[in-house]
C-alpha cells in the first residue's frame, strides 16, 4: 500500500546511546522510497523510471541534545501514490548529528551519523 509504521526506540546516553563525543545534537530520519526494477537491455542495465521520478517521503525527528537522548516516537510514513510497473519499496532509517551555528541555525554535520535498510519488499 505504499506505507510504513516505525517505532524509534528511547535513546538513554550511556545506557543504549553513545554517540561522538563531537556532536552536541541529533535527530533520526526515516525514508520510505520506490526503487523501479532494473532490466538488462540490448544497451546494458536500465531502470524503469528515471531518478527524478521515484517517489519518497522522509521524516526527520526534531533536534535533540546528546547528552539527553529522546523519547520513543511513532513515525508513519505514506507515499503519495505508486506508479504502475515493476518497483520495490526500500525503508531506511537513520540517525545524523548537527551543531548550532551562527544566529541559531542548527545544521547538519558531514560525514558523521549511522543509517540502515530495515525492509524491501
Amino acid at each position: 500500500a505504499g506505507s510504513a509504521t516505525v517505532d524509534l526506540p528511547a535513546l538513554s546516553p550511556k545506557i543504549n546511546f553513545y554517540p561522538h563525543r563531537n556532536h552536541s545534537f541529533f535527530r533520526m530520519v526515516v525514508v520510505l522510497g520506490l526503487m523501479p526494477g532494473i532490466y538488462f537491455t540490448k544497451n546494458g542495465f536500465a531502470a524503469a523510471m528515471q531518478p527524478k521520478d521515484y517517489p519518497r517521503v522522509q521524516i526527520q525527528t526534531d533536534w535533540y541534545f546528546v547528552n539527553k537522548g529522546c523519547p520513543a516516537q511513532r513515525v508513519e510514513l505514506q507515499l503519495p501514490s505508486l506508479p504502475p510497473g515493476d518497483h520495490a519499496l526500500i525503508l531506511s532509517a537513520g540517525l545524523c548529528f548537527g551543531s548550532v551555528q551562527e544566529g541559531g541555525v542548527m545544521t547538519q554535520e558531514k560525514y558523521s551519523g549511522v543509517a540502515k535498510v530495515l525492509a524491501v519488499g
